[in-house]
């Protein structure tokens, strides 16, 4: 049984045996990661919402954080941009990563918006998708208020 991330498994040895067999596969799947981008800004985040709202929009298959800085004289916010497993779903007015419903790991999901099977991205979609989405960032954003773009590797 799993309520969220919490697993209660039997006592009796041989059955905990299979449940803990089980559930270690589950857990064993390897995410796959995409790069992630940090465009460090000298406008205050206030002045970008408009922007930031456009470009989420647009870019769905990515996440984008955003962080005030408070009492530093030149960095006022930091972006963030990260590439998605898999196409978005919908909960209610929750959007829900494919790899986050165990479901959706055992079986790919069909039906989605009467359209056909639904699956993962592959590193490389992942990241083509973060470069789309922050060269629409920057292009967007108000004329010299990029001050440093990083991703894991280093300065771009």
């Amino acid at each position: 049984m799993q309520c969220r991330n919490i697993y209660v498994l039997p006592g009796v040895p041989q059955f905990f045996q299979t449940k803990i067999s089980t559930l270690a596969s589950h857990l064993a799947i390897e995410a796959v990661r995409s790069i992630t981008c940090k465009v460090v800004l000298s406008v205050d985040e206030t002045k970008i919402v408009d922007t930031l709202n456009q470009v989420v929009a647009k870019h769905p298959n990515v996440t984008i954080g955003s962080y005030p800085f408070v009492d530093h004289p030149d960095f006022k916010t930091v972006v963030t941009i990260e590439g998605n497993e898999g196409p978005a779903l919908f909960e209610g007015d929750t959007r829900v990563s494919i790899r986050k419903r165990s479901e959706s790991l055992k079986r790919q999901i069909s039906q989605q918006n009467n359209s056909t099977t639904v699956g993962l991205f592959t590193k490389e979609e992942m990241d083509l998708h973060v470069k789309l989405a922050l060269g629409d960032l920057i292009a967007t954003l108000p004329k010299g208020s990029v001050l440093r773009v990083a991703n894991d590797d280093g300065l771009q």
